[in-house]
């Protein structure tokens, strides 16, 4: 108001106002403290970030930008949920940051895969069929044990691999046991996400 004060004693009107508009392109929060001389580089940089945001839920729609939240879960595609704009991670949670793909899918796609040795229990992937194409691998970094949530009805452990193929794509697979008969075990494969 302070500002606005002394903008209008600036104008020379000899009639008085009858009406004031203020017209503001660009704003954002105040904060309860005090700005220092020579502005904190982190500071500036979540302005940056808020900024983008903002600019990206403009054109994009509100649901289409989230902030992901950690939540307690074994499984990957449970392990996060869309954040509140108010809310923020508590100090005392300890992200622990293992390799993960910046784009999981919703639900884990089916997929063929030709492991070496053919045995489903130990064999290791070399190649997998998605949407009609063959990835021939390359690198493979695994297995990573993850259990399944038993008190949700998930007891299948999933033994997930990193892979990259030919061309350099990197994707996240996972297999499944399943015990058909007491001699047989037949695994399912899954692609969960991808690295590119």
């Amino acid at each position: 108001l302070e500002l606005i004060d002394r903008e209008i004693e600036r104008i020379d009107c000899e009639h008085g106002y009858v009406r004031l508009r203020l017209d503001v392109p660009l704003h954002e929060p105040i904060e309860d403290r005090q700005a220092t001389l020579f502005q904190d580089r982190s500071d500036a940089d979540q302005m940056e970030f808020e900024l983008l945001l903002q600019r990206l839920r403009s054109r994009l729609g509100d649901d289409a930008v989230v902030r992901p939240f950690p939540v307690e879960s074994y499984l990957p595609e449970r392990a996060w949920r869309a954040a509140r704009d108010d809310e923020t991670i508590p100090a005392d949670i300890t992200i622990r940051a293992p390799a993960r793909p910046p784009m999981l899918f919703e639900t884990p796609q089916e997929i063929g895969v030709v492991s070496e040795p053919s045995d489903d229990r130990v064999g290791s992937p070399r190649q997998f069929t998605w949407c009609r194409d063959v990835h021939r691998l390359m690198h493979v970094v695994g297995p990573e044990r993850i259990a399944g949530e038993w008190w949700r009805g998930h007891r299948h452990t999933r033994d997930y691999y990193e892979v990259e193929n030919e061309s350099g794509q990197r994707f996240w697979i996972f297999r499944v046991l399943s015990v058909r008969t007491h001699a047989q075990v037949v695994a399912r494969w899954f692609l969960h996400g991808r690295f590119d």
